[in-house]
Order: structure tokens, then sequence, then C-alpha cells
């Protein structure tokens, strides 16, 4: 992640191991080890730069709003909105990492031979009644550094 330049790091504190383990013993999954490296080293922010592709064969892109952290509020930014029922459209099997300010998640696998892989959610096409469905998601990376190596500035 020597790559990563993130503007605001640990926006609302930083998250400790101990909070992190309690955050993982909630989820019922730990978190990828490049992940959750992620947050151990700065618990949230905007990365620069943010954008990325969503789609190669048709140029759609999309930039990073923020990545979320560990925290307790505000909730809406924090990685503790996804746990219990309210999974905002988001799969079993996946936690969001990221929004784009425009209702799109960024997601991360966290179990199966896809473990660790960074998604695309796109809010118009995925059925969030229908969470578990694949439609409208779509593999950017086969990791979290994978993904932030993908980061470039928004094309003009």
């Amino acid at each position: 992640m020597d790559k990563l330049n993130i503007l605001n790091p640990n926006p609302y504190g930083s998250c400790i191991e101990d909070q992190l383990i309690q955050f993982e013993k909630n989820l019922g999954e730990t978190l990828p080890s490049g992940y959750r490296d992620f947050i151990l080293s700065f618990n949230g922010g905007t990365p620069d730069p943010a954008f990325f592709w969503t789609r190669e064969d048709d140029n759609n892109g999309t930039e990073i709003s923020q990545f979320y952290g560990l925290y307790e509020s505000p909730k809406g930014s924090s990685l503790n909105m996804f746990l219990g029922d309210d999974h905002c459209g988001v799969p079993d099997g996946f936690l969001s990492i990221a929004g784009d300010g425009i209702g799109n998640s960024i997601i991360i696998c966290l179990a199966g031979p896809h473990r660790g892989s960074i998604h695309f959610l796109d809010h118009e096409t995925h059925p969030y009644h229908r969470r578990n469905s694949s439609e409208g998601i779509i593999k950017i990376a086969g990791s979290f550094s994978g993904f932030v190596s993908l980061l470039i500035s928004a094309p003009e």
C-alpha cells in the first residue's frame, strides 16, 4: 500500500487491533489482510487519486468519495452500518468498504474462492430487495492492493 495516498486518514479517530477484532467477531468473518492493514493504518479517508474504471468496455468510471472506517459515528460512513439486518443491499459474504457519493458501493468479498476481491455495486442495476443477486455487481480487482493500483486521476 505504499502507493496509496489518503488525504484525510483516520477522519474520526484511529482504529486499534482490539476494535478490529471485535468488529470481525460481530461480522462473523475476518477481513482480508490487505484491507485489514488499510483499516489499521488509515481507518477510512479519501484516496488521491480516486478514480477507477467500472466497465472498461464502455468507458464508465467513478471516484471514491470516501473509504469507510471503523468508528461509532457518523454511522453513515462507518463499517458498523453494515452489521445486523441492514446490509444496504450488499450481498451476504461481502462488505461495503467505500462509496462514490452517488449511491454506488465498492464491496469486498469476505469468503470463498474470491475472498479479498473488490467489486463495484451499481445502485441503478442491483436489486436491493434481492440483495444476494449478482445483478449490477462488477468485479474490479482480485485484491485490495490490486484495486488501489487501479486508482488514477479522473480523465478530462
